[in-house]
């Protein structure tokens, strides 16, 4: 690379001092077939650049349909509207902000909503999917896990979107709307399961977006949420209810919600039965690589704990509250 570099210097000297002198200098007549070569070699790499960046490109504006489609269908607005809204209303919290207290329960608390901010569609780290029935300090215990390795790689604390803390209270219904647009504007979506998950229908949601916006497994994380006390127990849970998923079977607080969901699922997947397939083939793979793992809970519960006033009011009233 440094001699391509030194090729094109030469060649831009030599074709100066022509310029200047008048006439074609002799350093550019010994330059120029080298600079050939360079041409030649650098081709296949520009292209494979330009390839590169294409495909990121449409595969972003791919994703983007997607997701706007499944929200317009979820919103009964147009796609155009729905993404609009989504880009005004989008939020994230940085998660070191929180406290295990603001996870404890799904009471509504106005000061949650204060610790996120306004972010730009695609600048969110991770999408926080999760089911309000599941066990809150294992949930906790399973949040700090991922935060811990996300600090291990990239050397700062994530932002993400977390219900609790990103959905205006004052105007739930109209950030539910835009929930897969907000999906599609996180790099990854990271599934805290426990016992509950894959029985709540709005969690379903969540993950049939992430299906249906072709999303790559790498960005899928997955953390297992299980009690410190009965882990053999709720792992046992866990694991039936993903070997016998059924978007069918999943709960939904609102009859008229749940076939409205359903019905977009099947429209959009083409058949519940091969949604369901997906589902439970995309999470086992989590699994087989070694995502399956229960955290420390106490370890991580106590370190975080210590890292902040215990002063703080409980939780806001999340997606999950909805349903």
């Amino acid at each position: 690379m440094h001699g391509c570099v030194e090729i094109l210097v030469n060649g831009c000297w030599a074709a100066a001092t022509s310029f200047r002198c008048g006439h074609v200098s002799p350093d550019i007549i010994e330059v120029l077939p080298k600079l050939l070569v360079v041409a030649v070699a650098m081709r296949s790499r520009w292209r494979q650049n330009c390839y590169s960046f294409l495909h990121s490109w449409l595969e972003g504006r791919s994703q983007g349909r997607a997701a706007a489609a499944v929200a317009s269908l979820v919103g009964g607005c147009g796609a155009e509207e729905v993404v609009r809204l989504a880009g005004s209303r989008f939020r994230a919290v940085q998660l070191d902000d929180l406290l295990q207290e603001d996870l404890a329960d799904n009471v509504p608390d106005p000061k949650l909503y204060a610790k996120s901010s306004s972010c730009c569609l695609s600048e969110c780290d991770a999408f926080i999917s999760h089911s309000w029935h599941d066990s809150a300090p294992a949930k906790w215990a399973a949040l700090q896990s991922w935060r811990q390795k996300f600090v291990a790689q990239h050397g700062r604390e994530p932002k993400v979107w977390l219900d609790k803390c990103c959905i205006d209270q004052s105007n739930i219904q109209t950030d539910l709307r835009c929930l897969p647009v907000f999906l599609g504007g996180c790099h990854k979506l990271v599934v805290l399961c426990g016992p509950t998950y894959l029985g709540r229908l709005w969690c379903i949601v969540e993950v049939f977006t992430f299906v249906h916006m072709c999303r790559s497994p790498e960005r899928l994380e997955f953390e297992v949420v299980v009690r410190e006390e009965c882990q053999e127990e709720d792992l046992s849970k866990v694991q039936s209810s993903l070997d016998s998923f059924d978007a069918d079977l999943c709960a939904c607080h609102v009859a008229e919600d749940k076939d409205r969901l359903l019905n977009i699922i099947l429209v959009a997947f083409g058949s519940m039965s091969g949604f369901n397939s997906a589902v439970r083939t995309m999470l086992q793979e989590m699994k087989f690589e070694g995502l399956w793992m229960t955290p420390s809970h106490n370890s991580l519960i106590n370190s975080h704990s210590s890292e902040k006033d215990a002063s703080s009011g409980p939780g806001s009233l999340g997606a999950e509250d909805n349903v």
